[in-house]
């Protein structure tokens, strides 16, 4: 496998990414494929989210400074200049602190921190549209869509790789 230059149909030079299957396509086909790899797994997270009245407040392709967003109704959707992952900002994430007497240990620790930068945003308008506040089957819906959708990924361009080729 690897990167080689070859020649299009129209005589002029591309490059190819050639698998190890030896099939190959352009740096653009694998880029486009790449992306499609970081983006649909958010996508199975955003999705049940929204249909479940979920708050979504950022969905972005990426990690590291943003390229491009924009906001539609309540959400921020864009593209981060390392594409490397997908962020999906559940609100409710957290469910309220619980009183206890024992002194917390570094995993309250920083999901105490997590919840206070959280509600900064909630308000009692987001009432009944918090992850935790949701049915349980809702929030296991939710939180598999993304792994879920990695297995679609993966199933469907097993599929894509085993069509018989003409050649």
């Amino acid at each position: 496998g690897g990167a080689r230059l070859g020649r299009s149909g129209r005589g002029e030079c591309r490059a190819w990414i050639e698998g190890e299957d030896g099939k190959r396509g352009t740096e653009r086909e694998a880029a486009g494929r790449g992306l499609r790899d970081v983006r649909e797994p958010s996508l199975g997270h955003l999705v049940p989210a929204k249909l479940f009245g979920v708050r979504v407040s950022k969905y972005f392709v990426g990690f590291g400074k943003t390229l491009w967003s924009t906001t539609r109704g309540e959400t921020e959707y864009g593209i981060k200049a390392i594409p490397l992952g997908g962020y999906v900002r559940l609100m409710g994430m957290y469910p309220p602190k619980r009183p206890s007497d024992k002194p917390p240990g570094w995993l309250t620790r920083m999901a105490d921190e997590a919840r206070a930068v959280e509600y900064e945003e909630i308000t009692s308008a987001d009432n009944g549209r918090l992850l935790y506040e949701k049915k349980t089957w809702q929030k296991i819906v939710v939180m598999l869509g993304g792994p879920a959708m990695n297995l679609a990924l993966a199933f469907a361009s097993k599929r894509i790789d085993a069509r018989p080729s003409l050649g």
